[in-house]
């Protein structure tokens, strides 16, 4: 009975290691390399639809980040900062809004400027236009405005411009008084321009420039069936609208999920999401991703930060080494272990993940991951001169083994296997020799910041602003396209993949796209 026993933990053990291995668990999955090192065989071509997809997630609001799917226990996770409207009833007329309505505040203009311009309004001949009527305005200004006068240039041209159907004087007068003033309801607001008699037509510009719904977002982890795409469960916090920077991606670690939100950082259950700890960031939070490394979830949200990841409490707090879209990577070297991170000011910073204390920096700089390949680091820079970069490294400072000088455009992270680095990013893919930065190949594709993955000899992006799924060989001799395909990705977003499914992630939800040998042609 015990050996009976024995087999079956063993085989259970088996079972939980084998399904971990091919997860995608964080921001490039193991070890943030992009590398699937056991993969099942890939297709190399694909009828003129391309991959056939598997499924499609329920959907959700466009333009609400550009966060990465990572993959774990059968399941896909996404962070989504879920955008909202919700009708107001109240109508406020902001400085902003009066603004767009041609307003200007006549008390700052000199009042003989004034005057003439609006003598010089009423005297342009009705039939003036084009080019006519712009070379009169300019001859006008050079005239009649001194050189302390010239911030009025725009509201000049304006007001000549429109001519007769320039809003009279008076009446934007009478919005002075009601400049950031909120009127609790539309009836209130049409009251009032009933009271002071503002024209029809100016009745309805107005109300097409006053908003009429609130924007929020919440932010939101989202947990898909990898069978089917189906919903297993969503955790929702509060947050913040934040269209560009809400960009995280999820970190699967034992059991947790861990994401970074606009206002707070949080730690959810695997199984069910429900909330482990959630924490108040110092600043705002980012794009950066959560790695955990031993006791410790490190992540970026303006400047490097360390919780702890059973409870969430602070652990340190690095202000010297700062980002906006940076994610960390790891470096184990001897019995301790140093977080790496491009980051602000053209550095590549070493911190102690114990003690949050800077080892050293380096030159570098930029928004893409740092690969680590036992005491080597590859890193794509921001800087032009230094470029793509790759450093040796020691507890005391990095000492530079080569670099291969390009224009920064683009965030995409390398990819490192053998004695070979890929990079695709901004314009070109570059095929580059590890141990010196020969480069072996070049090739013009653009591909901008989504990071790419290798899985079974090829190397699998998304590229030309999320509408191609490109593959390639993984070959030092020559460049190799395999696939081109027609897509509707992020731009932004990287993809993941396990067992052939590849993770993408689209412009109002997630799709799974089956890649295998078997369903090629």
């Amino acid at each position: 009975m015990k050996t009976c026993r024995f087999i079956i933990a063993t085989f259970l053990a088996f079972t939980v290691c084998a399904a971990q291995a091919n997860d995608f668990p964080q921001w490039r999955g193991h070890n943030r390399a992009g590398v699937i090192k056991a993969s099942v065989p890939i297709a190399e071509s694909w009828t003129s639809k391309g991959p056939g997809m598997s499924w499609e997630s329920e959907t959700f609001p466009q333009k609400c980040g550009y966060g990465s799917p990572v993959i774990a226990g059968g399941q896909a996770f996404l962070y989504i900062n879920w955008r909202s409207q919700t009708e107001v009833p109240y109508r406020r007329l902001t400085k902003e809004i009066l603004r767009r309505l041609r307003w200007f505040d006549q008390g700052e203009m000199p009042a003989a400027l004034l005057a003439a311009m609006e003598k010089a309004r009423a005297d342009l001949p009705p039939n003036l236009l084009g080019r006519a009527l712009e070379d009169r305005i300019d001859t006008w200004i050079e005239k009649n405005l001194e050189k302390n006068d010239k911030r009025w240039k725009s509201v000049i041209t304006r007001r000549l411009k429109a001519g007769p159907d320039a809003v009279p004087l008076e009446v934007l007068k009478k919005f002075d008084a009601v400049q950031d003033h909120e009127f609790p309801s539309q009836e209130s607001l049409d009251t009032w321009f009933e009271k002071n008699d503002i024209p029809e037509k100016m009745r309805q510009r107005t109300l097409r420039t006053i908003p009429t719904t609130l924007d929020a977002a919440q932010d939101v982890l989202l947990c898909v069936n990898l069978k089917d795409g189906r919903t297993a469960w969503k955790y929702s916090a509060a947050g913040k609208l934040e269209e560009r920077i809400g960009s995280s991606t999820p970190c699967v670690h034992q059991g947790r999920v861990y994401f970074l939100g606009t206002t707070h950082a949080h730690c959810v259950d695997q199984e069910n999401g429900k909330p482990l700890w959630t924490t108040e960031l110092p600043n705002e939070g980012g794009a950066s991703s959560f790695l955990v490394a031993g006791e410790r979830a490190l992540v970026v949200a303006r400047h490097l930060l360390a919780f702890d990841k059973e409870t969430g409490a602070i652990l340190w707090q690095q202000t010297g080494v700062r980002s906006r879209d940076s994610s960390p990577a790891i470096w184990n070297h001897g019995e301790k272990s140093y977080v790496l991170l491009n980051g602000d000011g053209k550095r590549f910073s070493c911190v102690d993940t114990k003690t949050g204390k800077i080892a050293w920096t380096a030159r570098g700089g930029g928004v893409s991951t740092p690969v680590i390949a036992g005491d080597t680091a590859v890193l794509h820079t921001n800087d032009d001169e230094l470029g793509l970069v790759a450093y040796k490294l020691s507890p005391t400072g990095a000492r530079p083994l080569w670099n291969i000088a390009r224009k920064s455009r683009g965030a995409a992270s390398p990819i490192v296997t053998d004695d070979t680095v890929y990079l695709l990013g901004g314009d070109e893919v570059l095929c580059v020799a590890l141990r010196d930065g020969s480069i072996h190949w070049k090739r013009s594709k653009k591909v901008e910041i989504t990071s790419p993955i290798l899985a079974d000899g090829k190397i699998i992006s998304v590229a030309s602003g999320g509408r191609q799924l490109w593959i390639f060989r993984a070959n030092t001799k020559a460049f190799e396209e395999l696939s081109v395909s027609r897509l509707a990705a992020t731009r932004c977003s990287s993809p993941a993949m396990t067992n052939g499914s590849l993770v993408l992630r689209l412009a109002d939800r997630l799709a799974s796209f089956d890649l295998r040998q078997s369903n090629g042609n």
